[in-house]
């Protein structure tokens, strides 16, 4: 029964990969029908990830909601640490496609004590990157740029350009915000560096 689960799990992914959201979902259902039937807590929280994933492709946040909750729940359960920081990421993300920031800042700061207790830095830099638009998204520009200038220090400890690149992005963003167009011109350059060399 576990290969049949194991299967399915699989064919989600390709069909979730695909763009197939739908029949993703069918084949995660009903792998998480059999984890259910042989008590496998561990694939059950992954799969229900995944199903929540796929209602936030298909925009139904309030389902994909439900499911990160699932997968929060049984990953604390078993004391899976770092499943327990993906479904709190995925839970900001919702929320704030929900625009309900104040949530999301809840989740995202959730979520980055646990990257930062298990010294994980591309953990952090993500979410820092989510903290920050979260801030952003509530008018807390100061909060935002603060993250911001934390996910590009993580960008650049781990070497990953495409991220500091997204961070110098959000910063030039924040800064508009904050009216400070000398600022964002210098992330605005720094971009440019950075693009350049990326080719």
């Amino acid at each position: 029964m576990s290969e049949i689960a194991d299967k399915l799990l699989k064919q989600g992914i390709y069909q979730y990969q695909n763009h197939k959201f739908e029949a993703a979902l069918e084949s995660w259902q009903q792998a998480l029908a059999i984890y259910q039937e042989i008590s496998d807590r561990r694939k059950q929280a992954a799969v229900l990830g995944n199903i929540g994933v796929a209602y936030d492709a298909l925009l139904d946040y309030h389902s994909a909601i439900e499911y990160y909750q699932r997968h929060l729940n049984i990953a604390r359960e078993i004391q899976d640490r770092e499943g327990e920081g993906k479904a709190l990421g995925n839970l900001g993300n919702a929320y704030y496609a929900l625009e309900n920031y104040s949530q999301a800042v809840v989740y995202q700061q959730k979520r980055l004590t646990i990257a930062q207790e298990m010294q994980d830095e591309f953990g952090c830099e993500q979410a820092y990157s989510s903290l920050g638009i979260a801030y952003h998204g509530s008018g807390e520009f100061a909060q935002a740029k603060e993250c911001y200038q934390q996910q590009l220090a993580f960008a650049k400890k781990i070497d990953n350009y495409t991220s500091q690149g997204d961070a110098l992005f959000n910063l030039r963003l924040v800064y508009q915000s904050m009216e400070d167009a000398r600022k964002a011109e210098e992330c605005r350059q720094q971009q440019i560096a950075i693009a350049k060399e990326l080719d």
